[in-house]
């Protein structure tokens, strides 16, 4: 029996099963309702891979066969001792699957497979379950030239001990508290997003409402052309409103995963609450682009570039710049809220009713930590004193960094090949004002820059909630914390 490294997540009891399902499945399902009983070991195999990619898309890499086929030859390297040099163990998801197509039960919605079958694990469960009462009174004679000696599973207790899920942990850890904010249930999504679409469309029209009575006197110029802000501002929102829309489908986004989830579990708590402060971070882009959108288009019509306008130039930036750094801020306080979900328990329980206490603790600080830079921001335009401008630059640049470190985590698996290039993303936004300033072609490589940034880290948020990686992340967090406490 081999020892299993200590980074492949599995004992050598579940190593055991994994190989006797693998050749199970060869045996039932690959030579004979795929009639490849004449085929060399090795290609059954490499068609193991083929098959199982082609019927289960939730793979962790669905158009690369190679990888299910390493995971199959990790096990079979693990159950015979033999050291793996870059050993590519299955995931959660993998092992459903695999269950899942020796049962021959398929999938027939992709996306709902990914959030029932994936969340539930039952065929996994059922094949350990059916493979303890196998073997548990004798020992088994393996038929596969793969296997050197008859075995038998020592202890069916241990086995047992094996299959505790995530479901007996979040029993030990209690009901979940909703938490709230202002009074509104954060795992409520829909409410939770109207209340934020209500404070920050309250600002909005607040802010339209100051500059349509300042610039209602001024003759209005017609433009034949925009300025590059103005074009910038409306390609930002454009995106930004494409991803809200794509949110609301059930193809390409995560709204039907996020209806299916009760919240009666940490870990379906958790995830409520990253989901719905993603989507809040979706709602404070599109009304900060829509806000600066609104303004350069004003500054166009209205001609205020001419120095006849001066006066009332200088009070319209004034005006417009306050309510950009109130959306700007809003959306740094949601990347902090993302980070410190990612990275505290951020959700309590009737047993462990202080268990969000460090999450608390943490977003209020953030809370004040905002107001404060953004009253001194207000002062510093009002006086002209050219330091918080930068102070609340740096903070919203700071926010981002600190939510793209946790996609870096090795829970999320593979995710580190994106981590410079959000990286670069959040560099590109601490000057990203100052470089518009530049007309020529530079400016628009800058805007169509950040426009490939935007589209990338939208669509790797968007792919990890459909394919489970975030369930996996915050589950193997909650067995981290089981396994500290016993």
């Amino acid at each position: 029996m081999s020892v299993v490294k200590k980074e492949s997540g599995f004992s050598t009891d579940e190593i055991e099963i994994l190989f006797h399902l693998i050749q199970k499945i060869r045996k039932k399902n690959l030579r004979v309702t795929h009639g490849l009983e004449n085929l060399p070991e090795k290609n059954e195999i490499d068609q193991m891979a083929i098959i199982l990619n082609n019927k289960f898309r939730a793979l962790s890499n669905p158009k690369d066969p190679k990888n299910l086929l390493d995971n199959i030859k990790t096990i079979f390297n693990s159950h015979y001792g033999i050291e793996n040099k870059v050993p590519r163990y299955p995931s959660v998801r993998t092992l459903e699957a695999l269950s899942s197509f020796y049962y021959e039960e398929f999938p027939g919605d992709v996306y709902e497979w990914n959030d029932i079958t994936y969340k539930l694990l039952v065929n996994w469960k059922r094949f350990k379950e059916e493979h303890v009462l196998e073997n548990e009174g004798e020992p088994v004679q393996e038929e596969s030239v793969f296997t050197v000696a008859p075995r038998k599973n020592s202890v069916p207790v241990a086995a047992r001990e094996i299959n505790k899920n995530m479901e007996e942990i979040n029993s030990r850890e209690g009901e979940v508290i909703p938490p709230r904010l202002l009074g509104l249930n954060l795992l409520q999504l829909g409410a939770t997003n109207t209340g934020i679409s209500l404070l920050l469309g309250a600002g909005l029209f607040t802010g339209l409402f100051l500059v349509y009575n300042l610039l209602k006197a001024l003759p209005v110029f017609t433009n034949n052309s925009f300025s590059f802000q103005t074009e910038a501002s409306f390609v930002n929102l454009a995106t930004v409103l494409l991803f809200i829309f794509l949110h609301e489908t059930n193809y390409f986004g995560f709204k039907k995963i996020v209806n299916k989830l009760e919240g009666k579990t940490i870990v379906d708590a958790s995830l409520k609450q990253f989901q719905g402060g993603w989507l809040g971070i979706l709602i404070s882009l599109f009304v900060f682009y829509a806000w600066l959108t609104t303004k350069y288009v004003c500054y166009d019509i209205f001609n205020l570039a001419d120095p006849v306008n001066q006066q009332i130039t200088q009070k319209f930036n004034f005006i417009t710049n306050t309510f950009s750094d109130f959306f700007n801020l809003f959306t740094a306080f949601m990347y902090l809220y993302l980070y410190y979900i990612l990275d505290a328990r951020a959700v309590a329980t009737t047993e462990n009713t202080g268990r969000n206490r460090d999450f608390s603790k943490r977003m209020g600080f953030a809370f004040v930590t905002c107001v404060a830079i953004f009253t001194f921001t207000v002062l510093d335009r009002m006086y002209d004193w050219k330091m918080f401008v930068m102070v609340y630059s740096i903070f919203t640049v700071v926010a981002m960094l600190m939510f793209f470190s946790r996609l870096n985590s090795h829970f999320l698996d593979e995710g580190s090949s994106f981590i410079p290039v959000f990286y670069s993303y959040a560099a590109l936004q601490a000057g990203y004002s100052f470089l518009l300033d530049m007309y020529d072609i530079r400016g628009k490589v800058i805007l169509f820059s950040a426009i490939l940034f935007k589209l990338l880290l939208f669509s790797v948020i968007n792919n990890y909630m459909q394919h489970g990686r975030f369930r996996q992340y915050f589950e193997s967090m909650l067995m981290r914390d089981s396994a500290g406490k016993s």
